[in-house]
């Protein structure tokens, strides 16, 4: 796994080498070195984690690490795990590795609808990384709050960034259009992040 990271000046932190992966990343990349890590030590594995598509949040797996995109960025949001659980379950039983990105609960809800299977499967053959997590936004208020975007837009709108990586660091939100014009909102002034810190 050490390839993959890039050392750092304070104690127990790291962040991800490659420039882009940063680029694209809101928490340094961790999240992409440890399914990086885990795809080169497995023959036929998965990685699970959450997509955002069309103002939805929701987790998906991914067999290839050059999709692994699809699943960087922080989601401010509760993700609909849509069956994932149950497709975990048929993978493993196919002798596949599985890696489970989520927030605790998350992890800990897979944790029980796998508790039955073997424990010689699950310690070999899935690896559970839990997000440091201080609660999730609700799904109810960010779909208002995308309608309400939707509605002040000239064109629609196609995506969604919860924490822009440009100047200043971290501490903007954008959103793109389909016709390519964006916007971007200092996170304070922004109505939905308000909602979510407080």
């Amino acid at each position: 796994i050490s390839n993959f990271f890039q050392s750092r000046t304070y104690k127990d932190a790291f962040q991800h080498a490659s420039p882009e992966v940063l680029r694209r990343s809101a928490s340094g990349g961790a999240f992409t070195a440890l399914a990086e890590a885990f795809f080169a030590g497995q023959r036929k594995a998965r990685v699970y984690g959450a997509a955002f598509r069309k103002g939805e949040v929701f987790h998906r797996s991914v067999d290839d690490p050059g999709e692994l995109s699809l699943l960087s960025d922080s989601k401010y949001l509760e993700s609909d795990l849509r069956g994932c659980f149950r497709k975990i379950r048929e993978q493993l039983a196919r002798g596949e590795s599985v890696l489970f990105s989520g927030t605790p609960c998350q992890v800990d809800g897979l944790k029980a609808s796998l508790s039955d299977l073997p424990k010689e499967i699950t310690d070999r053959q899935l690896l559970l990384v839990e997000i440091i997590c201080n609660g999730t936004g609700s799904p109810l208020v960010w779909k208002k709050n995308w309608e309400y975007l939707k509605e002040q837009e000239p064109s629609p709108v196609e995506d969604y960034s919860f924490r822009d990586k440009r100047e200043p660091m971290g501490s903007g939100v954008s959103w793109r259009m389909e016709d390519g014009s964006e916007r971007r909102e200092f996170i304070l002034n922004n109505f939905y992040w308000r909602l979510y810190i407080s």
